[in-house]
């Protein structure tokens, strides 16, 4: 999910890097194993319900016998049927996508007919054919001309549903403007307050919103511990590969659980698909408040390295005054707070047995919050000792996010370790021997308050390791 870090605070984290591969591809799970999967649709005219998601900008794929039309972030798939309604009236009112350029989508779908409701020239409301309501949100920075973005779920009680998908798919609770929100990789649920509640979506032209699990036994195992109903257990898809279960939310919207998907990687040469394979978890930080004696307050919650958890990584601090980095409890998660900090800041972390190898497909996923203009930028530090900060950028808002960083497509920047500023673009930095990485705000802290700041925690690096020599370790 795209958001912004800037942040005179650079916390080297280790990240995930790459950019989307040529075969279809999900967006790496959160730690409860659960990404955006599928929307599905069940229509009277399948091709030109397949036609208007084409024209919009997806590519047509295949899981053996499952069809499904590829969009960065979700699968769409489409299936004949009978539909009571369109979305609208539904729980499920509307799906959304970013689109880099609207005056040029909207052109494509053009010859379809269908009806368009611009309200600004970087916002649209299109009902494709059989009353499918599609958001569009212009986005010129993103990598692709579209890719997923949100959901629009319309419910009586909206932090009640946030709260029940925070705590069964792991999803970050945030804000979207006025929406309460849910935020899962590849996608946001956003929850409208309304009066009245509405029609469940199965059997509408929605049918059901998707979700990919890494463990599908284990995934419903847990549901029902939880207390909640499956309405189909855990079993094979037509493909035969592919597994899935269906559930119904407490508001009416009918989910299903996948597990396998995307279609399998085309044949490649052996160089290629070492590439081009997306690394395991290399390592997790979720941070801790480290010892102290007599009352908490801001001088004992200061970051040392007792307030990491995993053994293996050691703290790096930047900053003339990186000392006063804070650690603090929000939404139950511990998380480092820069708003005591007064210089610019960075913060990484060293892994002590392995370099990083952040080419191919590694990827960073934390959770991340920043307010009054701050921004977290990612950081590294080559194996020669050259500290680097990228282009990518999160800013929430004050919302906490779920983000996820690649790192091939960006620009680096050098950065002074002493003053934390960036000066010269550094050309194709080396990244498969990363000392440290994280991430850096470029702003001092505010202090308490409203003030500028920003957070991180649930830092997760999908990347592979680079064992060190005995000498630098």
């Amino acid at each position: 999910m795209k958001t912004r870090l800037e942040v005179g605070f650079v916390f080297l984290a280790v990240a995930l890097a790459g950019t989307s591969p040529a075969w279809a591809e999900l967006a790496a799970p959160n730690a409860a194993g659960v990404s955006m999967g599928h929307i599905h649709l069940g229509v009277k005219d399948v091709e030109t319900e397949r036609k208007f998601f084409i024209l919009l900008g997806g590519t047509p794929v295949s899981n053996g016998t499952i069809q499904m039309i590829e969009f960065p972030g979700v699968f769409i798939n489409i299936r004949q049927d009978q539909p009571s309604a369109g979305t609208v009236g539904s729980v499920v009112n509307h799906f959304g996508f970013h689109v880099r350029n609207m005056a040029e989508t909207l052109e494509k779908i053009k010859p379809l007919g269908v009806k368009v409701e611009q309200n600004s020239p970087r916002q649209a409301f299109v009902t494709a054919p059989e009353d499918v309501r599609v958001e569009l949100l212009e986005d010129p920075t993103i990598s692709s001309p579209v890719e997923m973005d949100h959901v629009h779920i319309w419910v009586t009680a909206p932090p009640e549903v946030q709260a029940w998908y925070v705590q069964h798919f792991g999803a970050v609770a945030g804000k979207r403007g006025r929406f309460d929100a849910a935020n899962i990789p590849g996608v946001a649920l956003l929850f409208n307050q309304q009066d009245t509640a509405q029609a469940p979506t199965k059997g509408r032209s929605l049918d059901h919103i998707g979700f990919e699990v890494a463990n599908l036994d284990e995934t419903a195992k847990k549901l029902k511990a939880a207390g909640i109903k499956m309405d189909v257990e855990p079993r094979l898809a037509s493909n035969g590969t592919t597994k899935v279960a269906f559930l119904t939310d407490p508001w009416g919207t009918y989910i299903e659980l996948t597990q396998g998907l995307a279609p399998a990687k085309p044949p490649q040469s052996a160089g290629a698909a070492e590439q081009q394979v997306r690394p395991a978890l290399l390592f997790r930080e979720e941070w801790k408040q480290p010892p102290y004696t007599g009352k908490l307050n801001d001088e004992n919650r200061r970051v040392t390295q007792d307030a990491v958890t995993n053994p293996n990584l050691e703290l790096k601090l930047y900053g003339t005054d990186a000392r006063n980095l804070s650690v603090y409890v929000h939404e139950g998660r511990h998380d480092l707070w820069t708003g005591m900090v007064t210089s610019p800041v960075a913060a990484t972390l060293r892994d002590k047995n392995n370099y990083i190898d952040l080419t191919g497909l590694a990827r960073l996923q934390c959770i991340v919050r920043t307010q009054s203009l701050h921004v977290l930028h990612p950081v590294v530090k080559l194996a020669d000792g050259t500290l680097l900060a990228g282009s990518h950028s999160d800013a929430t808002e004050g919302e906490y996010i779920q983000s996820e960083i690649s790192f091939a497509n960006q620009h680096w920047f050098k950065l002074d370790p002493q003053k934390v500023v960036t000066s010269v673009e550094v050309k194709n930095p080396d990244l498969s021997r990363v000392d440290e990485i994280g991430f850096v705000d470029l702003m001092p802290g505010g202090g308490h308050g409203n003030a500028g700041w920003s957070n991180i925690s649930a830092v997760q690096l999908y990347a592979q390791a680079v064992p060190r020599d005995s000498a630098s370790r």
